[in-house]
């Protein structure tokens, strides 16, 4: 054995922060061969950095956990704090850099679509990696084929050619909906089994040799994302409703959510909301409107085989979900507030599990979901107006025939 000592250092270098995604990275910098003080090196300022993203994932900019203090003018008293910028890049559409929109852009491992840099390839963003791609966002091309190939698409495709609508974290892309019937198409290069669906349809650009099919469609979100996604790879969901806002008011017509003797009446509205009752939609009007579509009479126990879109909204929901997004929009309707809402569903998961069939319990994150986005639905479209408007109709109506 040599008489030299080889001397080994071991170093933390950095941590990935995490909450529901990835929300930065810890910097310890700790030297593991030697004693040290981990909460002391957790506590110190500077060392976290958080990314700032927007819809797609894109890491925008980065800031620390810093604040840097801006005084008065006696130089003593702090006026406010402001943030310790690292790095803020603007990219264009594949990822590349815009070229004097960018701050210390070689400063974070990530960027654009969140995924990791690899710029010893071919410069500062130039190149990125993820589980099944290496690809120049120059180019907006990988260097491998698509793992999951698609005979419309080029294999070297990325973001089936759509960077500003899909994402695409794993270099592997969504739950596509036929836009003229609701048919569901199936999955495209779905992450994680995906979150994200679209409804569209394919069409040609370009001309001759350079002839090819896109998918040219609109991107929505599941209120429930998990079981939603989930049931269509189970094959139990496996077509799109759309529901045109005079679909929507036909629908809240026929059950009273437009007469106005029920207006503001609290007790009234909650009798009515109960078992089979007129607003409770899921059991009293859905099963029989939608009947030919395969809408369940038990949809608890058999889930529906639809989702449903209504016009002007960007999420879908399940048979249950839209029970609770027309619910909603006729509470609003009649007067009641988003809280009045939403503290009522608990009221009712809480209270009332042995009619509702279910344990009692809080009312859960995707019926919440759908609660908001029907009671939106109704504040956008003047549901309230309406509601007056038609109101004054009758009055007029019975003095005329007096």
């Amino acid at each position: 054995m040599s008489d030299s000592v080889r001397l080994l250092l071991f170093y933390q270098l950095e941590q990935h922060l995490y909450g529901s995604s990835r929300l930065g990275l810890w910097n310890p910098g700790l030297d593991l061969s030697t004693t040290f003080d981990i909460d002391t090196s957790w506590l110190s300022e500077g060392r976290r950095t958080y990314e700032l993203t927007n819809h797609l994932g894109n890491v925008l900019a980065t800031i620390s956990d810093k604040r840097i203090p801006v005084y008065e003018n006696d130089g003593l008293t702090v006026a406010y704090y402001d943030v310790d910028l690292l790095s803020a890049t603007d990219y264009y559409p594949f990822g590349m850099q815009m070229p004097g929109r960018v701050f210390n852009g070689w400063g974070y491992r990530y960027g654009f679509n969140g995924q990791e840099k690899s710029d010893e390839i071919k410069g500062e963003e130039n190149s990125y990696t993820a589980e099944f791609w290496e690809y120049d966002s120059r180019l907006g091309r990988r260097w491998n084929t698509d793992p999951k190939p698609h005979p419309s698409i080029s294999n070297y495709a990325t973001f089936a050619n759509n960077p500003i609508f899909n994402i695409d974290v794993l270099g592997d892309t969504t739950y596509r909906f036929n836009k003229s019937d609701g048919k569901y198409l199936g999955m495209f290069d779905t992450d994680a089994f995906g979150q994200i669906g679209s409804y569209g349809s394919m069409k040609s650009i370009g001309k001759g040799k350079n002839k090819q099919e896109i998918w040219d469609g609109l991107r929505f979100e599941f209120a429930d994302p998990q079981a939603d996604a989930q049931q269509i790879r189970d094959g139990i969901i496996d077509k799109l409703i759309f529901v045109s806002n005079g679909e929507l008011k036909g629908i809240l017509t026929s059950q009273g959510a437009f007469k106005y003797d029920n207006k503001n009446s609290l007790r009234s509205f909650y009798k009515k909301s109960k078992g089979g009752q007129p607003f409770d939609y899921s059991y009293s009007l859905i099963p029989t409107k939608y009947a030919s579509q395969g809408a369940s009479s038990d949809p608890l126990n058999s889930p529906s085989p639809m989702l449903f879109l209504p016009e002007g909204d960007y999420t879908v929901h399940n048979h249950m979900n839209f029970g609770n997004y027309l619910w909603a929009a006729s509470g609003f309707t009649l007067g009641f507030s988003y809280a009045t809402l939403q503290l009522g569903a608990h009221f009712n998961s809480k209270m009332n599990s042995g009619s509702n069939g279910y344990p009692s319990k809080w009312d859960s994150e995707d019926d919440q979901n759908s609660i908001k986005k029907g009671a939106f639905h109704a504040q956008q479209f003047k549901y309230r107006t309406i509601l007056e408007l038609r109101h004054q109709a009758e009055i007029k109506k019975k003095g005329g025939s007096r």
